[in-house]
């Protein structure tokens, strides 16, 4: 029943995304130790992992964005799986430099060297402040 719930939610946020505006929206999440940068993109659905030390991406097809709450978010695969948490706290740091980011991340997905990390996030409205 939760995960019937859950898939309507993944719906109806991405039917909503997309009447919001023709361009499609990135957010883009800068991760160190382990440095990784990870994209999203409404318009593809598409999640790119890229292992930034090793130049290597992984790459998750048909990925939602919901909307969780009052700036809350939530990337989950079609299958519900929970990939990422993003909050809008105007707080977001990427672990190593003095650059504050609008979003501040966790990578959620079960299995990856990135579990558990925190990050910074921007998009193409929201930008990172400067380093200092």
């Amino acid at each position: 029943m939760k995960d019937r719930a859950a898939k309507r939610i993944l719906i109806s946020a991405t039917i909503i995304m997309s009447g919001f505006s023709a361009k499609a929206a990135i957010i883009t999440c800068f991760f160190t130790e382990p440095f990784y940068t990870v994209t999203y993109t409404t318009g593809t659905r598409l999640l790119r992992v890229r292992n930034d030390t090793e130049h290597r991406d992984e790459l998750i097809q048909d990925v939602g964005l919901l909307i969780v709450g009052s700036g809350k978010f939530e990337l989950r695969t079609k299958e519900g799986q929970l990939l990422m948490t993003l909050k809008l706290t105007g707080n977001g740091r990427d672990g190593m430099s003095d650059r504050v980011y609008p979003y501040d991340a966790r990578y959620e997905a079960k299995n990856s060297p990135l579990s558990g990390v925190r990050g910074g996030c921007e998009s193409l409205k929201l930008k990172r402040q400067p380093e200092f």
